[in-house]
Protein backbone atom coordinates (compact mmCIF):
# COMPACT_ATOMS: atom_id res chain seq x y z
CA UNK A 1 0.00 0.00 0.00
CA UNK A 2 0.82 3.82 -0.18
CA UNK A 3 2.17 5.77 1.97
CA UNK A 4 0.25 8.59 3.68
CA UNK A 5 1.99 11.54 3.33
CA UNK A 6 1.93 13.47 6.65
CA UNK A 7 3.41 17.22 7.23
CA UNK A 8 3.84 18.56 10.42
CA UNK A 9 4.66 22.42 10.45
CA UNK A 10 5.84 23.55 13.96
CA UNK A 11 7.64 25.51 16.20
CA UNK A 12 10.48 24.29 18.27
CA UNK A 13 9.91 26.36 20.92
CA UNK A 14 6.35 26.45 20.95
CA UNK A 15 4.69 24.96 24.05
CA UNK A 16 2.09 23.41 21.91
CA UNK A 17 4.29 21.66 19.62
CA UNK A 18 6.52 20.19 22.23
CA UNK A 19 2.98 18.55 23.66
CA UNK A 20 2.59 17.04 20.14
CA UNK A 21 5.93 15.96 19.68
CA UNK A 22 5.62 14.21 23.22
CA UNK A 23 2.31 13.19 23.93
CA UNK A 24 0.95 12.20 20.33
CA UNK A 25 3.50 11.85 17.84
CA UNK A 26 6.38 9.91 19.75
CA UNK A 27 3.31 7.58 21.95
CA UNK A 28 1.73 6.59 18.55
CA UNK A 29 4.82 6.68 15.63
CA UNK A 30 5.31 2.94 15.96
CA UNK A 31 1.71 2.18 15.13
CA UNK A 32 1.92 5.01 11.77
CA UNK A 33 5.71 4.17 11.20
CA UNK A 34 4.75 1.87 8.13
CA UNK A 35 2.14 3.63 6.77
CA UNK A 36 3.20 7.50 6.76
CA UNK A 37 5.48 9.11 4.92
CA UNK A 38 6.45 11.96 7.47
CA UNK A 39 7.54 15.41 6.52
CA UNK A 40 8.66 17.49 8.90
CA UNK A 41 8.89 21.55 8.87
CA UNK A 42 10.15 23.28 12.00
CA UNK A 43 9.07 26.91 10.29
CA UNK A 44 5.38 27.04 12.44
CA UNK A 45 4.63 30.96 12.72
CA UNK A 46 8.02 32.25 11.76
CA UNK A 47 7.80 35.11 8.79
CA UNK A 48 11.33 35.63 6.07
CA UNK A 49 12.15 38.63 4.10
CA UNK A 50 14.67 39.05 1.55
CA UNK A 51 17.19 41.54 2.39
CA UNK A 52 20.13 42.87 0.26
CA UNK A 53 20.53 39.16 -0.65
CA UNK A 54 20.17 37.74 2.22
CA UNK A 55 17.36 35.70 4.11
CA UNK A 56 16.09 37.39 7.33
CA UNK A 57 13.41 35.14 9.63
CA UNK A 58 11.42 35.98 12.37
CA UNK A 59 10.02 33.78 14.47
CA UNK A 60 7.07 33.71 17.08
CA UNK A 61 9.55 33.33 20.02
CA UNK A 62 12.53 35.37 19.05
CA UNK A 63 15.67 34.76 17.87
CA UNK A 64 16.65 31.65 20.22
CA UNK A 65 13.21 29.58 18.39
CA UNK A 66 14.71 30.53 14.93
CA UNK A 67 18.32 28.87 15.67
CA UNK A 68 16.35 25.13 17.33
CA UNK A 69 14.03 25.93 14.13
CA UNK A 70 17.37 26.01 12.28
CA UNK A 71 18.86 22.51 14.38
CA UNK A 72 15.54 20.75 13.88
CA UNK A 73 16.02 21.48 9.81
CA UNK A 74 19.60 20.00 10.00
CA UNK A 75 18.03 17.16 11.90
CA UNK A 76 15.45 16.47 9.73
CA UNK A 77 18.04 16.77 6.65
CA UNK A 78 20.75 14.33 8.27
CA UNK A 79 17.77 11.72 9.10
CA UNK A 80 15.31 12.09 7.21
CA UNK A 81 15.94 8.21 5.85
CA UNK A 82 15.72 7.11 9.65
CA UNK A 83 12.33 8.62 10.65
CA UNK A 84 11.91 7.13 14.16
CA UNK A 85 15.53 8.39 14.90
CA UNK A 86 14.72 11.78 13.59
CA UNK A 87 11.93 11.99 15.91
CA UNK A 88 13.37 11.07 18.84
CA UNK A 89 16.22 12.86 18.67
CA UNK A 90 13.59 15.45 18.00
CA UNK A 91 11.28 14.80 20.66
CA UNK A 92 14.55 14.92 23.52
CA UNK A 93 15.79 18.38 22.05
CA UNK A 94 11.89 19.95 22.67
CA UNK A 95 12.16 18.35 26.48
CA UNK A 96 15.18 20.30 27.13
CA UNK A 97 15.17 24.76 27.82
CA UNK A 98 18.16 25.46 25.91
CA UNK A 99 18.37 23.27 22.96
CA UNK A 100 21.34 24.05 21.46
CA UNK A 101 23.94 23.05 23.71
CA UNK A 102 21.67 19.56 24.22
CA UNK A 103 22.39 18.41 21.26
CA UNK A 104 25.31 16.19 22.13
CA UNK A 105 23.21 14.72 24.71
CA UNK A 106 20.16 13.83 22.53
CA UNK A 107 21.96 12.79 19.69
CA UNK A 108 23.61 10.47 22.37
CA UNK A 109 20.14 8.88 22.66
CA UNK A 110 20.10 7.62 19.08
CA UNK A 111 23.51 6.98 19.45
CA UNK A 112 25.07 9.70 16.98
CA UNK A 113 27.15 11.29 19.51
CA UNK A 114 29.95 11.21 17.55
CA UNK A 115 28.49 12.72 14.71
CA UNK A 116 27.83 16.05 16.87
CA UNK A 117 30.31 18.00 14.76
CA UNK A 118 28.22 17.76 11.64
CA UNK A 119 25.24 19.08 12.81
CA UNK A 120 26.94 21.63 13.94
CA UNK A 121 28.42 22.67 10.70
CA UNK A 122 25.02 22.02 9.21
CA UNK A 123 23.55 24.64 11.66
CA UNK A 124 26.17 27.37 10.87
CA UNK A 125 25.89 26.84 7.57
CA UNK A 126 24.49 29.72 5.12
CA UNK A 127 22.79 27.18 3.17
CA UNK A 128 20.61 25.99 6.21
Amino acid sequence: PTAVKLSIYYEAECHQSRDFFNKQLWPHWADLEEGVKLELVPYGKANHTEYDGQWLFQCDHGESECLANKLHACIIKKLQTHPTKMIKCIKCLMTKKDQLSSLSDCLNEIFLKAETDKYWECLLSPET
